[in-house]
């Protein structure tokens, strides 16, 4: 049976071979015939092998001769059908300096931009939370929460754009973001020292992170028309909180010869304290350069969180390990992030004339 398999296959690639060297044959004929003005069959002698029987580069040089050959027997009305199909098999084809004036002329006759770019990216981020109002289960007056940024989240982006003209554009995604971020309470203000303060013998680091669901809206401004194309961007994000998890170790320092062991919690569930909808504004800058079929990016931009990341009328006090084991009762506050992400654009294509 595998005998039989194998035969079949290379019996078959051989008939492809035949087919193709005949084809190439072909197609040198009608090179011939073109050069010496005998353009009226050249379409016919080519059809039969325009859908299988060229290579890529063949297929795209018989084209341009059958397309070429109507237009200088004037029959406008098949030069453009074929050139439409051409567009559909080439549709990143530019015109070279060797190409013809009629075949360029007509070629600028369609609109041949990508309606579409799809691709995605990777990239990280890293967060910088801003406290809005200091809570706690000491005196927030001598002892404030440092949020720290340190370690890098992790995000993907699924991505849609819409080229509204050269310049202009419109990005729509569907991103997975994990978020990272820590607080650390040690810090006593005007060097004031009161024994009944938990920070006087202690130091409480606390880790949060986040899943957000996000679905970022913008537009973007295009400069130049190379393949190297930096851009300006800006938009809005909504967001969903999928998950928030949070860590914390309260460290004893300041207690003489006594030495007490560090006491920890992990994988306590802060999401009910969180609120779950939220909004972003971004800014950033990016650029895009032409490689292959498509467009590499590199993109960076820095979002300032809109709505407060704790829920509203929430208990503060609500995550019983925190406050009793820990002391640590997180400040309300605002996530804001800086991101960087590198991917990929596909182009699709939908050559049609242009209006007149």
């Amino acid at each position: 049976m595998r005998k039989l398999i194998l035969i079949l296959a290379i019996a078959a690639f051989s008939v492809n071979m035949m087919a193709q060297q005949e084809c190439a044959f072909v197609l040198e004929e009608a090179q011939e015939m073109f050069a010496a003005g005998l353009i009226e069959t050249i379409p016919d002698k080519l059809s039969s092998c325009l859908k299988t029987g060229f290579t890529n580069e063949e297929q795209l040089q018989a084209y341009k001769l059958i397309i070429l050959s109507y237009l200088f027997d004037d029959n406008i009305e098949e030069a453009d059908e074929f050139m439409l199909q051409f567009l559909s098999e080439f549709p990143a084809y530019e015109p070279v300096a060797t190409d013809p004036r009629e075949f360029v002329l007509l070629m600028e006759t369609y609109d041949t931009d990508p309606v579409l770019m799809l691709g995605g990216g990777v990239g990280a981020n890293f967060s910088f939370p801003i406290a809005t109002e200091g809570l706690g289960v000491h005196n927030v007056l001598f002892h404030e929460g440092n949020f720290v940024p340190g370690r890098a989240g992790f995000h993907g982006n699924f991505m849609v754009e819409r080229q509204i003209n050269p310049n202009f554009h419109l990005l729509g995604e569907l991103s997975i973001a994990n978020v990272v971020f820590d607080n650390y309470l040690d810090d006593e203000t005007d060097n004031i020292t009161l024994s009944a303060e938990i920070t006087d013998y202690s130091i409480v680091e606390y880790y949060e992170t986040q899943t957000q669901l996000r679905l970022p809206v913008s537009a973007a401004y295009y400069f130049g028309d190379s393949d190297f194309k930096p851009y300006i961007r800006m938009g809005i994000v909504p967001g969903v909180l999928l998950s928030a998890k949070a860590e914390a170790k309260r460290v004893y320092i300041n207690t003489g010869n006594i030495k007490y062991d560090d006491l920890d919690v992990a994988n306590v569930d802060v999401l009910p304290g969180r609120r779950m909808f939220n909004v972003w504004a971004f800014a950033g800058a990016g650029f895009t350069y032409k490689l292959g079929a498509g467009n590499f990016f590199l993109d960076l931009r820095y979002h300032a969180n809109l709505l407060n990341q704790v829920k509203p009328d929430s208990d503060p006090y609500m995550f019983q390990d925190l406050v009793n084991v820990i002391y640590f009762v997180n400040d309300k506050f605002l996530l804001n992030n800086l991101t960087a992400t590198a991917g990929y654009m596909f182009p699709l294509y939908r050559p049609k004339k242009k209006e007149q």
